[in-house]
């Protein structure tokens, strides 16, 4: 786990933490939403920004440090961005049964703190 480690993101100030999960849940391309008063919804897109963001979200860039797999996000605690301040959706792939169109299960693991990749060494280290 690295701080800098993170795909293409859209970034809004002042969001609760149900409307994070909610624009997540809303936005096809979003893999992950770090809540901590403000909202990124992240990526799995490596380098760059999204050619487009959900309305009321400006585009952010990729992390600087490389991930081995930047689908993959994990929350950890860092500094005051930990529960109950900072959360970290992750979006599940819910099977869907036929032919009901609404996910039976849960839509996202959370987990306290900050959302990021591993780096391409596996590190979670913030200071790597």
């Amino acid at each position: 786990w690295n701080v800098r480690s993170y795909g293409a993101a859209c970034n809004r100030a002042a969001t609760s933490h149900a409307d994070c999960e909610s624009a997540c849940e809303a936005w096809p391309s979003c893999v992950a939403a770090g809540s901590y008063g403000g909202c990124d919804l992240f990526t799995a897109q490596a380098t760059g920004i999204p050619d487009s963001c959900p309305e009321g979200f400006t585009a952010g860039s990729a992390g600087t440090i490389a991930s081995a797999d930047p689908a993959a996000y994990f929350g950890q605690n860092y500094g005051s961005h930990q529960a109950p301040r900072a959360y970290c959706y992750i979006k599940v792939d819910a099977p869907t049964p036929a032919p009901t169109p609404e996910p039976t299960a849960e839509t996202f693991s959370t987990e306290s703190g900050l959302c990021r990749n591993k780096d391409t060494d596996g590190n979670w280290n913030v200071r790597s």
